[in-house]
C-alpha cells in the first residue's frame, strides 16, 4: 500500500478513532494484515490460479445444470397441470350450457304465457 493511502488511511482512522494512538494501533494492524494478503497472493503460482479457475468454473457448470434440470422439470409439471386445468374448463363449461340450456326450455315450457302463444299458433 502506498505511503499516501497509509496517510489518508490514517487521518480517516484518527477521525472516527478520536484517541491516536489505538488509531496508530488499527493502521498497523491493517498494515500487517494487507502485508500477509499480499505474500498469499504472490505465492500463488500460475497453475495454481488455473487450477482454482477451473474448480470455479465445474462448480458454477454443475449448479447451473441443476438449476436447469430444477427449471425444465419444474415448466414440465407447469404445462401439464395447466393443459389439465383447460380441459377441466372446458367441461365446466359444456355443463353451463347444458344447464342454462334446460333452465330455459323449464322455463318456457312451463310458463303458462308461452303455453297460451303455442294454442294461438297451432290451434
Amino acid at each position: 500500500m502506498s505511503a499516501h493511502t497509509l496517510t489518508k488511511l490514517n487521518s480517516i482512522l484518527v477521525e472516527y478513532i478520536k484517541d491516536p494512538k489505538i488509531a496508530q494501533k488499527v493502521l498497523e494492524a491493517v498494515e500487517v494484515f494487507l502485508a500477509e494478503n499480499e505474500v498469499k497472493v504472490e505465492k500463488m503460482t500460475d497453475d495454481k490460479i488455473l487450477n482454482k479457475i477451473q474448480e470455479t468454473k465445474l462448480i458454477i457448470k454443475d449448479d447451473l445444470k441443476n438449476e436447469l434440470v430444477t427449471r425444465d422439470i419444474f415448466e414440465e409439471k407447469f404445462t401439464s397441470l395447466r393443459l389439465e386445468m383447460d380441459e377441466r374448463f372446458k367441461r365446466m363449461e359444456l355443463l353451463f350450457k347444458v344447464v342454462i340450456a334446460i333452465m330455459v326450455f323449464g322455463f318456457t315450457i312451463f310458463n303458462p304465457g308461452f303455453l297460451e302463444i303455442i294454442r294461438i299458433i297451432f290451434g
